[in-house]
């Protein structure tokens, strides 16, 4: 049966078995409760999640350039780097969401960004004590996450480092990554039950929540409990995305 999808105002009409559109692996994740954060970030919030299934890798240029063939959406830059394999960058929040949105309607099953505690639980191993995605040790950073490198290197394919306890490839370095949240300076009166904070609590909208790290960053700014921000219109050499689904 034919898939409509409706993008910025045109209709791309796709039988599922004569147009192929790329899914992402996915991982099923166990709810539980953590605690969120560090003092660094200026309070620890004690959070439980549901089940969910998180994107194994972050979304792909290989992925993303499909979504731009089928709907003459804009085609993201790959700074030089390579596209392939590769994560996705030089997309905003806005463009995440949109590629989300269609994924969901061409395949009939929903995507959507992570909420910020989403995607630090899953970071953690499933709200395990870990200072980075797979690791407490500074000195295997290396083995789990690709950083600290020059403009002329930039990312790597996905998946080449090893993955953290719950099979999770780059969730600290490659791409920082967009999750749904709006801006907060701290946890203070963030939601109990791993929803997206938005607008309550003085929320900044315009600016969206990154998290992970990136290729050119140091450790510090790479750990599990870190946080950014980029305008939601902002596109970047150094932010992508992975998608997330819920489970019944």
């Amino acid at each position: 049966e034919g898939v409509m999808v409706q993008y910025a105002g045109s209709i791309v009409r796709a039988r599922l078995h004569l147009v192929q559109v790329p899914q992402p692996e996915m991982i099923t994740i166990a709810g539980g409760t953590f605690q969120r954060g560090d003092k660094t970030e200026g309070a620890i919030r004690e959070v439980t999640i549901k089940p969910f299934a998180m994107g194994k890798y972050e979304v792909t240029f290989e992925e993303y350039d499909r979504y731009v063939e089928l709907t003459g959406s804009k085609r993201p830059d790959d700074h030089g780097w390579g596209r392939g394999r590769r994560p996705v960058i030089n997309v905003s929040w806005d463009d995440a969401k949109a590629y989300a949105k269609w994924l969901s309607q061409a395949t009939g099953r929903h995507y959507r960004l992570p909420t910020e505690s989403e995607w630090e639980y899953a970071a953690r191993s499933g709200g395990q004590d870990e200072f980075w995605a797979g690791t407490s040790d500074e000195r295997n950073l290396q083995d789990y996450a690709v950083f600290d490198r020059l403009i002329d290197k930039g990312t790597e394919s996905v998946g080449t480092k090893q993955p953290n306890g719950l099979g999770l490839y780059d969730m600290s370095g490659n791409v920082w990554e967009w999750v749904e949240d709006c801006w907060h300076d701290n946890y203070a009166g963030a939601p109990e039950d791993g929803s997206a904070w938005l607008e309550s609590g003085g929320g900044d909208c315009g600016a969206r929540v990154v998290r992970g790290g990136s290729w050119g960053y140091s450790p510090v700014y790479l750990r599990a409990s870190s946080r950014g921000w980029h305008p939601a219109g902002l596109r970047g050499n150094a932010v992508g995305f992975r998608l997330v689904q819920d489970i019944p």
